[in-house]
C-alpha cells in the first residue's frame, strides 16, 4: 500500500512530467525553479562576475542547462551531478499497460535513441 508522503512524491513527479515532455520545457520547468531559488543567469559570451555565495546556472540552445553555486567558505572539495533531456528515453510500447498482481499497473517502455 502506497503512503500519503510516497503518493504525494509520485503525484509531483507526474505534474513535473506533463509539464516537460521535451528536453526544451524540461529546462523551462528547470531553470523557473532555479530562478525562484535565487539563480542568475550567466550568458556564456560574457565576461563572468562571480561572487562568493553566488548562485548560477547558463541555458544553452534551450534544450541543456548548467548550474553551480559558488561557496562562501574557501572550497576543500566539489560535487558534480548530472543527467540529460533527451535520448536515449523511455518511449511506451503500443498496449503498454500491464496489471501486475491486480495490485498496480506497469507500464511496458522501450529505450528510444
Amino acid at each position: 500500500m502506497i503512503d500519503a508522503k510516497h503518493l504525494a512524491l509520485t503525484e509531483e513527479l507526474l505534474s513535473w512530467i506533463a509539464k516537460a515532455p521535451t528536453a526544451y520545457q524540461t529546462v523551462e520547468q528547470v531553470e523557473s525553479a532555479l530562478m525562484d531559488a535565487g539563480y542568475e543567469q550567466l550568458a556564456e559570451r560574457d565576461m563572468w562576475h562571480l561572487r562568493t555565495g553566488g548562485k548560477y546556472y547558463v541555458v544553452r540552445n534551450g534544450s541543456s542547462l548548467i548550474a553551480f553555486r559558488v561557496p562562501k567558505q574557501p572550497a576543500t572539495s566539489f560535487l558534480i551531478s548530472a543527467a540529460h533531456t533527451d535520448s536515449p528515453a523511455f518511449k511506451l510500447k503500443e498496449q503498454s499497460q500491464q496489471t501486475v498482481c491486480t495490485a498496480y499497473v506497469r507500464l511496458n517502455t522501450e529505450v528510444y535513441g
